[in-house]
């Protein structure tokens, strides 16, 4: 709903929507959502993916297996962004990192 999300937006630590693309030669392709354990390590949920503009899979199966060129919409904090972009080029997560959830 509407509160909901100027809820979100005035929070102290914001939530935004982003549609993040799977580079090309990511190490993530071929795994499924499951097993890059995304939320584990970003925070970030995801909400939908797409393999086009026009084709969006909502809520998806944690089965759903990542593709070249596919787009994640994920939410997350702004701050964690660079690690799930960096988690996607480099196919894994740096647990060290100050930036997790």
């Amino acid at each position: 709903t509407v509160r909901f999300l100027d809820t979100m937006a005035q929070d102290e630590q914001p939530m935004r929507i982003e549609d993040v693309a799977v580079p090309a030669n990511s190490a993530m392709i071929g795994k499924t959502l499951d097993q890059t354990r995304i939320r584990e390590h970003t925070g970030a949920l995801v909400l939908a993916i797409h393999r086009n503009q026009n084709d969006y899979s909502f809520n998806p199966s944690p089965k759903v297996e990542i593709e070249q060129g596919m787009g994640l919409v994920v939410w997350m904090e702004p701050r964690q962004l660079p690690r799930l972009r960096a988690g996607l080029d480099g196919g894994d997560f740096d647990d060290g990192s100050a930036d997790g959830p």
